[in-house]
């Protein structure tokens, strides 16, 4: 959508700013009436809660940024400016950062709204305002969602809160926090329980020769069937495709998304990583050290995040998204690189930076690329055999 100032002449940022926030509220309201009326019918299957949460999704990177512009300003030094000496010295009426007498204040983006103005007080009031709805109100919203369905989502019991309990019981206290600590970074949560792939270990184990080398020599007979193993492989089988039906018609859907069942909760942590590398990094100066730094620190938080917990579904998916955010690391510590002041070094150094940081940007795209490839090679040898397959069984 263009900027509404190329709608309407005369508008500033303030207005601006009141549009991109309001309408999607707008829109927030009509998806929700919708959603009531076909409740209100017992529709089944009502796309409007899932088109609304996916409103949401889409519009908080970019109304988190207008909002957190809104606190971003740019001071001027007023009076008059003369030169002694080389240096550039004032008349006396700045008196530094700390006292802004002297100074006077624009806004970064939009140099007609003065700081300290009746507007500029207004543009603030609500930039706070809006912060509650969309920067700290859509989080809260899936966190509300996803808790009250834990019953149909959780592979653990349901944490349930009683603000009375918990204040009046510290065994209540210690109860939820051993369940949290369950909840989020447990065995299961982190997958290292039973998955398909223990399923696969088993099997191929049995049929190696040091397995069965081993039984021979503990004189142990080779069992001729396995009988609780493909029953346990069935039932876990059985919960993956239970997962799959329930993820995907669940009014919660767009939420669960590619996430398995022991981290269906993921997408909290995804907008809150969003939301910082869109809204809160430009508090800080465009380019500037300190954004590059914020921006290393969230980028190495989110990958030790996601190679902890692998939240996925496909491993591949795992693989991919690790190699995005360590291509996003190295872009961002390419930058801090590149601002470096290297004219001192030799040139053969200089020469060695470059290909360094080229070396930093390069394979990580690369490794992107083939991975699309891969998947969609690996689609075509799927149905090519399955091709071939039935074309066997029909002859």
């Amino acid at each position: 959508m263009a900027p509404f100032e190329c709608y309407y002449y005369g508008t500033n940022y303030f207005s601006n700013l009141v549009f991109s926030t309001v309408y999607p509220i707008a829109l927030s309201v009509i998806l929700m009436g919708l959603h009531a009326r076909d409740q209100a019918r017992k529709k089944e299957g009502s796309p409007w809660f899932s088109i609304f949460l996916a409103l949401t999704y889409l519009i908080l990177p970019s109304a988190a940024v207008k909002i957190f512009y809104s606190f971003k300003w740019d001071y001027f030094c007023e009076g008059e400016v003369n030169f002694e000496d080389g240096a550039i010295k004032h008349d006396g009426i700045c008196n530094g950062e700390e006292n802004l007498e002297g100074h006077r204040g624009f806004l970064s983006v939009d140099y007609s709204i003065e700081y300290g103005t009746p507007e500029a007080d207004a543009l603030i009031v609500y930039a706070i305002i809006m912060i509650f709805v969309y920067a700290i109100g859509i989080p809260t919203l899936y966190v509300v969602l996803l808790y009250r369905a834990q019953d149909d989502l959780s592979l653990h019991k349901p944490i349930k809160l009683d603000p009375a309990k918990l204040v009046c019981s510290a065994k209540e206290r210690t109860n939820l926090k051993a369940a949290v600590m369950e909840f989020y970074f447990g065995n299961v949560t982190l997958g290292y329980g039973i998955t398909d792939r223990t399923f696969e270990m088993l099997e191929s184990t049995d049929q190696t020769e040091q397995f069965i080398g081993w039984l021979e020599e503990s004189n142990i007979p080779h069992p001729a069937t396995a009988t609780l193993l493909p029953l346990l492989k069935a039932y876990y089988t059985s919960q993956g495709e239970k997962w799959e039906d329930i993820s995907h018609g669940h009014t919660l859907a767009f939420l669960l998304g590619s996430w398995e069942q022991r981290v269906y909760w993921w997408e909290v942590f995804e907008v809150i990583r969003r939301l910082l590398l869109s809204g809160v990094l430009v508090l800080f100066g465009p380019g500037s050290a300190i954004q590059s730094a914020m921006s290393i620190i969230i980028c190495l938080f989110s990958i030790k995040a996601y190679s902890l917990y692998a939240p996925f579904r496909e491993d591949e998916d795992d693989f991919l998204q690790e190699v995005t955010q360590w291509q996003l690391f190295m872009v961002l510590f390419s930058a801090i690189l590149a601002r470096v002041d290297a004219s001192g070094d030799s040139a053969s150094d200089q020469t060695f930076l470059g290909w360094l940081l080229i070396a930093f940007v390069v394979p990580g795209y690369v490794t992107m690329a083939w991975q699309c490839v891969k998947s969609y090679l690996d689609v075509f040898y799927d149905a090519y055999n399955e091709a071939k397959k039935t074309k066997g069984e029909v002859k």
